[in-house]
């Protein structure tokens, strides 16, 4: 029996199980079909003691049904992986919204700043320029 109550099982392995849950169901049908003919033949006349199929089938019913438990057990740790990864997937779009924001408001800050003329500081930069030639005013 494949065991899926570990969700990092690959790709083979869910292959494997879903063939197990195949084979389960043909069992379980090919045997209740068997009872349910003999019972039809005779209506009056009950199962011999000797039959195990009702046994037989009754344990395939016990396989199925712990299968489908542990399949249900890796769906839910499966929906909080996704649960958890989603979360941070958002978190990070989150991030990444407030980040260009805040570029494109640096980026408006830079253009205000590069297209601020000011008489006063016109006139320090002409100094500077002097100075660095040499010429004093």
């Amino acid at each position: 029996m494949v065991s899926m109550d570990h969700p990092e099982h690959s790709f083979e392995d869910r292959l494997r199980y879903l063939a197990e849950l195949a084979e389960l169901h043909s069992t379980i049908t090919s045997m209740a079909t068997s009872i349910l003919e003999t019972r039809l033949s005779n209506p009056f006349q009950p199962l011999p003691p000797t039959d195990t199929r009702v046994f037989q089938i009754s344990k395939k019913f016990t396989e199925l049904k712990i299968v489908l438990r542990e399949n249900n057990a890796t769906v839910a740790d499966t929906k909080k992986e996704v649960a958890a990864a989603r979360t941070e997937v958002d978190k990070s779009a989150l991030k990444l919204s407030n980040l260009e924001y805040e570029k494109s408001h640096l980026e408006k800050e830079i253009r205000k700043c590069e297209e601020f003329e000011c008489v006063s500081l016109l006139f320090v930069q002409k100094q500077r320029e002097l100075t660095v030639r040499g010429v004093w005013i």
